[in-house]
């Protein structure tokens, strides 16, 4: 999967670590594509703590910048 939600978490450090699915080293969450614009986020624990529908790579800045309080 290569869009420009993909392209921008792998600019900004995130790696595929299984089909649709990115990790960052730096957060304990991982986010995981539905569709091409619609996320789920997980915490470290594998909780299901979110689900999004992005319109425009500004919604997934927006969720990258706060994904350290997901799960809390």
């Amino acid at each position: 999967m290569n869009n420009i939600f993909t392209e921008y978490l792998e600019r900004n450090g995130w790696e595929e670590v299984s089909p649709c699915s990115y990790k960052n080293q730096n957060f304990g969450s991982e986010i995981f594509f539905d569709t091409s614009n619609q996320i789920e986020i997980y915490a470290s624990d594998q909780r299901r703590v979110g689900s999004y529908y992005l319109k425009d790579v500004e919604d997934l800045i927006e969720i990258v910048k706060n994904i350290d309080q997901f799960g809390r």
